[in-house]
């Protein structure tokens, strides 16, 4: 005897229970690849952000490192000036320190980051560190020097900044003492003693490398009358190309030492012992290299005297790659003339 069919209804309403179940499985199933995309969007997202603000964060404490490295040996300048740094790019509340004494400085910060798919598995921020140190290291040997030289006597008196005049000698026929600034001829082959050439570096600077220690001809194959007027005339031309853009420099529009970089005011000189005239090619040695600012020249109708008056400049800084740059080592004496490089 054959059953009988079960009917069409209970066979139907056991299909529909079995879908729904199936549908609250996939639901549910769903609702948990949500929650584990957005861990996946946290991670991602949020941490690739957490990362950029990271660099972001550091380049500007390198920057800021940089910055206050240029002012050292003076620490409060390194301070102010890394702190002005930091302030442009965003940095909150660095905090500074000197690893090595006041050649190098640290520039430390830490910043919160808000996170946003991240809250959905409860994180909601997470914070980024960045430290950078920064030093000065002595340069030994330099270009675009101008052919001039002042006494060590002058550099001792007056290198912390202090406006003093110096009159242009002759050492052929002069001494040269404190108190005076002498023409120099800074060509190996001795060109540089013809006047025209002299003014030429004057003017835009010896493009070769002058050392420290170096032994420098002081003597020129013209005597004051055309020295003074060459010297006048290149100072001069200095003058009015700082007057020009992009310095816009008239030599009472900045607050020194603050001056725009390539100022044509600013330049590189000799610093020499005191030497006694020497008719048969003097000589001098290069004691230090210091950047000075000079601030006027003159020569007073009649007197056949030349006068220049300038400011020794606490720092100049280097880079590096620029050519003709060449760095001392540990024994270099630091007269203001430092190449400032990231350390750590």
């Amino acid at each position: 005897m054959q059953n009988p069919k079960r009917p069409r209804s209970h066979r139907s309403r056991k299909l529909r229970d079995s879908s729904r179940r199936r549908s609250g499985s996939i639901v549910v199933l769903m609702a948990l690849s949500v929650v584990v995309l957005c861990g996946f969007a946290a991670l991602s997202t949020d941490y690739g952000q957490m990362v950029w603000r990271r660099n972001q964060l550091q380049r500007a404490c390198d920057a800021a490192a940089l910055g206050g490295a240029s002012q050292l040996p003076l620490a409060t300048n390194a301070i102010q000036v890394a702190g002005v740094v930091a302030g442009q790019n965003g940095v909150p509340s660095p905090t500074y320190g000197f690893p090595n004494g006041v050649s190098q400085i640290q520039v430390s910060a830490t910043q919160q980051v808000s996170f946003g798919f991240a809250r959905v598995i409860g994180i909601n921020s997470a914070s980024v560190s960045a430290t950078a140190i920064a030093g000065r290291i002595p340069i030994r040997g330099v270009p675009n020097n101008v052919p001039l030289a002042i006494t060590t006597n002058d550099y001792l008196t007056y290198k912390n900044g202090t406006s003093f005049e110096l009159q242009l000698i002759d050492n052929n026929r002069q001494n040269f003492n404190p108190g005076d600034i002498t023409a120099l001829d800074l060509r190996t082959d001795n060109s540089g003693k013809a006047v025209n050439v002299f003014q030429t570096d004057l003017t835009y600077g010896f493009s070769g490398t002058i050392y420290l220690n170096q032994q420098i001809n002081s003597a020129l194959n013209a005597s004051l009358s055309s020295q003074g007027p060459s010297v006048v005339q290149a100072i001069t031309q200095r003058f009015d190309e700082a007057a020009a853009a992009p310095y816009r420099d008239t030599g009472n529009n900045y607050t020194f030492p603050n001056y725009p970089d390539g100022d044509r005011r600013v330049v590189t000189l000799i610093v020499a012992d005191p030497a006694l005239a020497n008719n048969n090619n003097p000589q001098i040695t290069a004691r230090a290299i210091v950047p000075v600012y000079l601030e006027t020249v003159r020569s007073p109708g009649g007197s056949g005297n030349t006068y220049v008056r300038m400011r020794i400049m606490p720092s100049l800084t280097y880079s590096s790659e620029d050519p003709g740059v060449v760095l001392g080592d540990d024994s270099t004496v630091d007269n203001g003339l430092a190449v400032v490089r990231l350390l750590g």
